[in-house]
């Protein structure tokens, strides 16, 4: 485990050690929203989107572990390389 790591990124790093062609993250968090929905009823889930547009999206969230969002900074930043 490295410091920042957290089970997406080890998940992440696993899957780039092993050349792997496809990554799938099992979560409880059921997708993408613009904004928390647990927090916010006006929340939009977010159907399709790009990866792109997803990094940007994860980066701008404060990092901790725990954050259940669907793919962490950190497993994010593994799979994007």
């Amino acid at each position: 485990m490295q410091p920042l790591m957290t089970s997406d990124g080890t998940a992440a790093d696993i899957a780039r050690w092993w050349k792997a062609d496809i990554f799938i993250n099992m979560t409880n968090v059921k997708g993408l929203y613009n904004k928390n929905p647990k927090e916010y009823k006006d929340a939009k889930f977010i159907p399709e989107i790009s990866f792109d547009d997803f990094l940007k999206r994860v980066n701008k969230i404060k990092f901790r572990a725990g954050q259940h969002f669907v793919l962490d900074q950190s497993g994010a930043k593994i799979i994007s390389q």
